[in-house]
């Protein structure tokens, strides 16, 4: 039996990138997956719809930021310098975490400097350099339209449900959904394909010599087995008291 040998031509064909690819989108922006974190469709497609203005406001403002950086002049120079380049970072804390959010809604965040000037409510300054008194008032009153925004739209999240940051566990779920989601549906379709059928069929092991396998049934009550019964009265301690009375925030 001969073996193949393949030439150095169909080598680096095989080898090189394939460039200029375009692909219709997977997700247009301003539709939502549903996502099951006990949040109605309305209720989500108004909240996304408002972080995505919050979110081009704070990119805009972290930007303004990293240009007074760069730009700035005069006597307090070293000392500004430095201040604008640590809130720059903080801000860019913030945008991440609002786009995070905005996807663990079902929706999708605005991502690009075009279409963040397209919506976003701060003035745009001049191109050229401004005097340090000038850059520090520009960044007061981009701050302040941020925050009169996310009052209300704070307002608005809690007429329709309780805001993230006053339920830790609710913050904690819908993470874990959104990252869940993919995965798990990912996992279905290789079982489905992979595991042996009388592994599906049996109790959820191959037998007492490998007991790693086991998937338990749910009992007849229709819960799994060892899970809570909800509909059993829950005892709250001091601490879980105080947490709810205190409207907490992770």
């Amino acid at each position: 039996m001969t073996k193949s040998t393949i030439d150095a031509d169909t080598i680096l064909k095989r080898a090189t990138p394939v460039e200029h690819q375009e692909s219709h989108e997977i997700q247009p922006f301003g539709h939502l997956v549903h996502m099951p974190i006990a949040l109605s469709e309305t209720t989500c497609k108004e909240s996304v719809e408002n972080l995505n203005q919050l979110l081009a406001d704070t990119i805009t403002l972290r930007d303004l930021y990293k240009k007074h950086h760069w730009q700035t002049a005069g006597p307090t120079f070293y000392q500004l310098h430095l201040l604008f380049d640590k809130h720059y970072e903080e801000q860019n804390t913030l945008v991440d975490s609002i786009a995070e959010r905005i996807q663990l809604l079902g929706g999708v965040s605005l991502a690009m400097a075009p279409d963040v000037a397209e919506i976003t409510l701060i003035p745009r300054p001049p191109k050229g350099r401004e005097a340090a008194p000038t850059q520090i008032s520009r960044l007061l009153h981009a701050h302040e339209i941020v925050l009169k925004e996310a009052r209300t739209m704070a307002r608005l999240a809690a007429s329709a449900f309780r805001s993230f940051a006053g339920d830790r566990h609710g913050h904690a779920g819908r993470w874990a959904a959104w990252l869940m989601v993919p995965i798990g549906a990912r996992a279905l379709s290789v079982a489905r394909t992979r595991l042996p059928r009388r592994f599906l069929a049996s109790d959820g092991h191959f037998g007492d010599t490998d007991r790693s396998w086991r998937f338990r049934r749910p009992a007849p009550s229709g819960r799994p087995v060892g899970a809570p019964d909800l509909r059993e009265p829950r005892v709250l301690n001091a601490r879980s008291t105080r947490d709810v009375d205190a409207g907490s925030c992770d």
